[in-house]
């Protein structure tokens, strides 16, 4: 994507036609993609700067979920590590009052979460470990449509919690910090944000958490997609109002790219007859919400025409992601049936 960003103008290109590889979804053809941006926030929070002799520390690991692309698969309502964590701690928190020392998580922007990591300071040890672990009972029951494996025909969560007592000299934060981060990231939105009849048209991403043991900034970082600039437009709005209400920054759009538009070609004609040719079916024509690098080579190459096509790839971005080799050969004759075609031209 960052490569297409600086792709040089006419005349370093001189096709009509891009044919992107990069589709997952076999019998089908991809005409149209989301547009979007990422966005970093900081919001400042104090130490607590007390007497911390009596304390007990642990450090809390949420490992195992599915994850996934945070465009094409936003919709399944899996766990974001990130919200999930700070969920079961707000639970808690309710009934055992503690500090945290550092919160991190989440990998890279187009990801759902899989992992993430807290380490608090408690006063009741004992009373802690049990809460938590009946948060986490809870969660579990929550997601158990999405987030489980079959083990001997039953259902079998794939989180993992790890609560592990640590040695720590590090300063937790304050009382009011400690519930200002969580009231921050539980607010913080996730998922499908609007749609269009049954597509996604707008949603966002909760990808990273960071406090460090070190600072005492908050650090989120997401990234927003839609098929409409205007709502990505407002929604960058709402974004700076959710910053500001707590004293903390969004920064402007980051790493933004447009969408990519449908329109009629010949080219996509050609790209159908080839589909029934090899297949024996007529294709799927569909956009995707994620971005695709068409969006950005057509904004610079306006008169291009911009199709997308791939073999059948699943669980792409997670640590389940699997290309199904059986679709590869039929994947290559119709690519080279479209080729013979499109050269006869």
């Amino acid at each position: 994507m960052a490569g297409a960003e600086f792709l040089a103008p006419y005349p370093y290109l001189e096709g009509d036609i891009l044919l992107n590889l990069d589709s997952e979804e076999e019998y089908a053809i991809c005409v149209g993609c989301a547009g979007g941006s990422e966005n970093d926030f900081e919001f400042e929070l104090e130490k607590s700067n007390g007497n911390n002799e009596n304390l007990t520390n642990f450090k809390i690991s949420l490992t195992g979920l599915t994850g996934g692309h945070s465009g094409i698969e936003i919709h399944c309502g899996r766990g974001n590590a990130n919200k999930l964590i700070i969920k079961m701690l707000n639970f808690v928190y309710s009934e055992v009052p503690f500090y945290v020392v550092s919160v991190k998580g989440g990998d890279a922007p187009n990801v759902i979460p899989r992992e993430a990591y807290a380490e608090v300071a408690v006063e009741n040890a004992d009373l802690f470990k049990e809460k938590l672990a009946e948060a986490f009972d809870k969660i579990k029951q929550l997601y158990e449509h999405v987030e489980y494996k079959i083990e001997d025909n039953k259902k079998v969560s794939l989180m993992n919690l790890d609560i592990e007592q640590i040695d720590s000299d590090d300063e937790p934060l304050s009382k009011e910090s400690t519930e200002k981060l969580l009231n921050i990231i539980n607010i913080f939105y996730q998922g499908v944000i609007t749609k269009n009849q049954d597509m996604i048209k707008t949603s966002t991403n909760l990808s990273n958490i960071l406090v460090d043991s070190v600072s005492s900034t908050l650090k989120l970082h997401s990234f927003t997609r839609s098929s409409s600039q205007l709502e990505l437009d407002f929604y960058q709005k709402e974004l700076e109002c959710f910053a500001k209400s707590f004293n903390g920054t969004c920064s402007p759009p980051l790493c933004a790219f447009p969408g990519w538009d449908f329109k009629e070609s010949e080219a996509l004609e050609i790209l159908k007859e080839a589909h029934l040719e090899v297949m024996n079916r007529e294709a799927k024509i569909y956009s995707v919400h994620a971005g695709l690098e068409c969006g950005l080579i057509q904004g610079v190459y306006p008169e291009m025409t911009c199709l997308s096509i791939g073999p059948t790839i699943e669980g792409a971005h997670s640590h389940q992601e699997t290309l199904f080799i059986s679709s590869v050969p039929r994947f290559y004759n119709f690519l080279r049936t479209f080729l013979t075609k499109i050269y006869s031209k």
